[in-house]
């Protein structure tokens, strides 16, 4: 099977990379030195299937010899081979990822036709509004700072136009507010976005946006990599919407005042339970196996998902906020990720078994927060799911990572950070080869 590697294990050792994203968001970079307009090269946002995302920038020359080729859009998946990575370095990036990818005249791009609902098709890093006034006064430079933010808040619109294309309004996540600045081009989709939202109160996300002390006070700007959603379909909208509304929020009525190379690919061993039982090696650690396993037992109650920060780790609430102890800050709305913990077996022993978000999306084909979302409508908090305990009796491939207790304490509790069905991995297994093969021919 074709191992794609992980966003979140891309370093400068090597340029061989095959990767499998979405294009979340797309914008042009412009130098308007000597009183005109040149294009620099395009900028993308690419999360993948654990839900990490980076910053990808294409130069211009390469971006015309690659559109000659193929048609990048937005929302689009793509398996991108042999790409250049450096230090992100730079002032108001747009994602906290380390590491650029750098498009070169040797990079190929394969569209994949089949969509992949593991891979979101929108990663945010939220920033709590409360914690923005010591967020944007640590920088060193405030007019320079190291990040653009993401924000998600409930969206008042009172104003605006002046000679230039602006629009001003105002975001609140119900306890605290500030305002926001937009210019140029994304004034028309803002107010557009605004318009045609009917769902009250109105929940905006402001993507990339550039935060300023005015006046003792926080105030975002736009720059070139925003962008800003409305009622948009996703999780965490629908999360906000319903913490304001159990908090009491009413939307005002009339706040809108309309204006008008080959890649090098890795064999995964496929391993008896036995033999995963025997691994000590320290060679070991971190690495990706298979194992094929019966489920025996599903373990029941309320422990089947957690609080995420966008970095995948649980957040836990602080002085009544959710606090990432990771990202060491507060996040408005936490993500609902898959826990779930199985007994598995095969002929030789039996072993527990912790399946992660994405085993767990692709599994029972849904999001942890969708289902969370059904229960509450349906007024069934305390039933264990039908899906989840579906997956009694059924057999599984797994892909387990080693921990640091699988090595040196002989845990014999293990990670799956996917999981499939073994009936259909073979299949998985030729088409994955296949599109390689389409790819090194081209």
């Amino acid at each position: 099977m074709t191992s794609y590697d992980p966003l979140c294990a891309l370093d400068n050792t090597r340029t061989n990379w095959n990767i499998k994203v979405r294009i979340t968001r797309m914008w042009a970079s412009i130098s308007t030195k000597e009183g005109k307009d040149t294009l620099k090269g395009y900028n993308l946002i690419l999360p993948d299937e654990d839900n990490f995302h980076v910053h990808a920038f294409v130069y211009a020359d390469n971006w015309i010899s690659l559109e000659r080729k193929i048609k990048l859009e937005e929302g689009g998946i793509y398996n991108i081979t042999t790409s250049y990575t450096k230090n992100a370095t730079g002032h108001l990036r747009p994602v906290s990822s380390k590491i650029l990818i750098n498009f070169s005249n040797s990079t190929r791009v394969m569209k994949i036709d089949e969509d992949d609902f593991t891979i979101p098709m929108h990663k945010f890093e939220f920033v709590d509004l409360g914690g923005l006034f010591p967020l944007a006064n640590s920088y060193p430079k405030p007019e320079s700072p190291e990040f653009s933010t993401d924000y998600i808040n409930c969206t008042k619109i009172p104003t605006v136009h002046g000679p230039r294309d602006i629009v001003k309004f105002e975001i609140t996540d119900g306890r605290y507010s500030t305002k926001v600045t937009v210019w140029g081009d994304l004034v028309v989709a803002t107010e557009a976005a605004y318009q045609k939202a009917v769902v009250k109160p109105v929940v905006g996300i402001v993507c990339s946006a550039k935060p300023k002390i005015f006046l003792n006070a926080v105030q975002m700007n736009t720059i070139p990599s925003s962008k800003i959603y409305m009622n948009l379909d996703t999780d965490s909208i629908t999360a906000m919407r319903q913490r304001l509304i159990q908090e009491g929020y009413v939307a005002e009525e009339n706040a809108l005042t309309s204006p008008v190379a080959k890649p090098v690919l890795d064999i995964i061993e496929t391993l008896t339970l036995k033999q995963l039982g025997d691994i000590a090696g320290e060679s070991y650690k971190k690495k990706t196996v298979f194992c094929e396993i019966k489920v025996t037992t599903v373990e029941q109650g309320r422990n089947w998902w957690y609080d995420s920060c966008g970095c995948q780790f649980e957040v836990v609430l602080k002085d009544g906020k959710l606090f990432c102890g990771e990202c060491k800050k507060n996040i408005p709305v936490a993500e609902k990720r898959f826990r779930i913990v199985i007994l598995g077996e095969d002929s030789d022993e039996a072993y527990n078994f912790i399946l992660m978000d994405r085993a767990g999306r692709r599994l029972i084909g849904t999001t942890a927060t969708k289902m969370l979302s059904d229960m509450i409508k349906e007024q069934k908090v305390d039933v264990f799911l039908p899906k989840i305990a579906a997956l009694s009796g059924k057999v599984l491939k797994l892909n387990l990572v080693f921990s640091d207790d699988n090595i040196s304490s002989k845990s014999r509790l293990y990670t799956a950070v996917d999981a499939y069905d073994p009936s259909r991995f073979q299949d998985q297994c030729h088409l994955h080869r296949l599109a390689l093969l389409l790819l090194l021919e081209k």
